[in-house]
């Protein structure tokens, strides 16, 4: 019983690699697209620096309370930042 794995833990193991694409609504009608999800192995600035040329946006990367380590984006660039996300081979969830 102890050698057997169920597909429960396959599945939660599967879904951590998941990177969750979304907007975030800011005071005043700013609008923020958050990249939550990146594993920590991989180097968050040159993926922000990367995004930056490739949506024409600022960013940044900051500790969210909740949610962790995450990029923030200036203006929506969902889509654009999941076009560059899935050819770095990253499984996406985004939230349109």
């Amino acid at each position: 019983m102890s050698g057997e794995v169920s597909d429960t833990e396959d599945s939660d193991e599967e879904s951590k690699y998941h990177v969750h694409v979304f907007l975030q609504r800011l005071y005043g009608g700013r609008i923020m697209t958050i990249i939550d999800g990146i594993n920590r192995r991989f180097d968050y600035y040159r993926i922000l620096r990367d995004l930056e040329l490739e949506c024409y946006s600022r960013g940044r990367v900051v500790i969210d309370p909740v949610l962790g380590k995450v990029i923030e984006l200036y203006g929506d660039c969902r889509y654009t930042a999941a076009r560059f996300l899935e050819e770095l081979s990253f499984k996406l969830v985004v939230k349109f």
